[in-house]
């Protein structure tokens, strides 16, 4: 019992820096924000910051792979109300809540524009336990080989359509870019299935 009671009051207290971190990060920007003002932000000695942290690097990429957890499966939940009718729809939908959320919190768009990396993406499973490519099996959008590939392509086209047309407003806003990112991706499955179609027939 005791041991859980120094679990959870350990856990608190992580909670509370990437609380802090991810508001001063939102606020400030990442690069303005020192390990200092996440300490003092959430009311806890420095020293208790290195207990689950090596550095602000390694916060930041807490924060990218919760905030990209939580987006992607927000994102499949929505998805999923709409009732999908194939694989594709299913992805075009993810999509247009994902867009929707980024549209909705600029400022989060633009930390996780900056800061993003595919390896944090990957490494949570979460595009791979959302099935954002569809089932394994006849209803996968691509072979389990080219997954990663197509998955990757697919969020690097959202975030920066995204991040030029909402943050930039190039070239055009988003609401003028989200029927055109949608075609693109529909497209880019086509081509995808003929190029997988073409191989087999070989």
């Amino acid at each position: 019992m005791i041991s859980g009671l120094v679990s959870e009051k350990k856990q608190k207290k992580k909670n509370l820096l990437l609380a802090a971190a991810l508001e001063l990060f939102l606020s400030k920007g990442s690069d303005s924000t020192s390990i200092d003002d996440i300490v003092r932000k959430a009311g806890v000695a420095k020293g208790t910051f290195y207990l689950y942290f090596h550095d602000r690097g390694e916060i930041l990429k807490a924060i990218m792979a919760e905030r990209s957890d939580y987006l992607l499966r927000m994102a499949s939940e929505k998805a999923e109300l709409q009732n999908p009718s194939s694989a594709t729809e299913r992805l075009l939908f993810i999509v247009e809540a994902l867009v929707d959320e980024f549209a909705r919190h600029p400022v989060l768009l633009g930390l996780m524009y900056r800061n993003l990396t595919w390896g944090i993406l990957l490494s949570s499973e979460t595009v791979k336990d959302v099935g954002i490519l569809g089932e394994r099996g006849q209803d996968a959008l691509c072979p389990s080989a080219d997954f990663d590939k197509m998955a990757f392509v697919i969020m690097e086209l959202v975030t920066s359509v995204c991040y030029s047309s909402i943050i930039l407003g190039e070239p055009a806003g988003i609401e003028v870019m989200k029927p055109f990112l949608l075609s693109s991706i529909r497209r880019l499955l086509v081509d995808e299935d003929k190029i997988r179609s073409m191989g087999q027939n070989r």
